[in-house]
């Protein structure tokens, strides 16, 4: 058996998320019925993440193992063929035996961007979340540097989606502007909870309006208070772009 990882682009706009369910499409669905087509052969795939409904990703990876001798080119041009322009394959490579997107995987990084000028940008709307109303920035900065560290981020997550706890360490989290009206907020982690990336940016854009102090989330991240959040923010507007992984794995 060959294990192969693919990795692979996609707007999640008309997706309920990565992982497969009955309630309507997802990425991790799309991809096995393809790969199952080009393969003749039922195919399971594992993913490095399980992202929400309507967020994107760039760089996502999975694995999985088949018994086919179909070559790497044609696995990926049949692939693209199969597959809707949602979701591409940008890569595919053999991988050793042992090696799991998910388990082999040491953090993740997400983007968060928002458009910050009255009017919206329409090249854009599948990735950003517009918020018309001016922002403090050094405002939201000092509200995140507080979740640096390992913190449990119960407050800032759907409880019964971690029967094994809320406690994560977060590397990084930095908001800068790579161009006028662009707010990007980056974060990388050794792993999230179910909706953690968009509670902490909903938190830190109600931070910047002004309608939250920047002390809450030391309050939050103190008492696991998740009534104390802003707004979780839309999935749109959020990107995974990085994994790093293992050099062992």
């Amino acid at each position: 058996m060959r294990n192969i990882r693919l990795t692979i682009d996609y707007l999640g706009r008309n997706y309920l998320g990565w992982q497969r369910q009955s309630k309507g499409p997802t990425v991790q669905g799309e991809l096995e019925k393809a790969l199952t087509i080009l393969l003749r052969e039922p195919v399971l795939v594992n993913g490095v993440s399980r992202t929400d409904a309507g967020v994107n990703a760039r760089g996502f990876t999975v694995n999985f193992k088949t018994g086919s001798a179909v070559t790497l080119d044609h696995m990926m041009g049949g692939l693209n063929g199969l597959l809707p322009s949602d979701i591409t394959v940008v890569d595919a490579a053999e991988v050793p035996e042992a090696w799991h997107a998910r388990k082999s995987a040491v953090w993740r990084e997400y983007e968060y961007l928002i458009w910050n000028k009255p009017h919206p940008d329409i090249f854009r709307r599948q990735t950003v979340w517009h918020c018309p109303k001016p922002l403090d920035v050094e405002a939201m900065r000092a509200g995140a540097a507080v979740l640096v560290g390992r913190h449990d981020f119960r407050a800032f997550c759907v409880a019964s989606s971690a029967p094994k706890g809320c406690v994560r360490t977060v590397e990084t989290l930095s908001l800068d502007t790579p161009e006028p009206g662009l707010i990007r907020m980056t974060i990388r982690a050794d792993g999230f909870v179910h909706k953690m990336v968009r509670s902490i940016a909903g938190t830190l854009i109600d931070i910047g309006l002004g309608r939250l102090e920047p002390a809450v989330v030391a309050d939050m991240v103190r008492t696991g208070d998740r009534e104390l959040a802003g707004k979780t923010a839309p999935g749109h507007g959020l990107t995974l772009v990085r994994i790093g992984y293992d050099e062992e794995s």
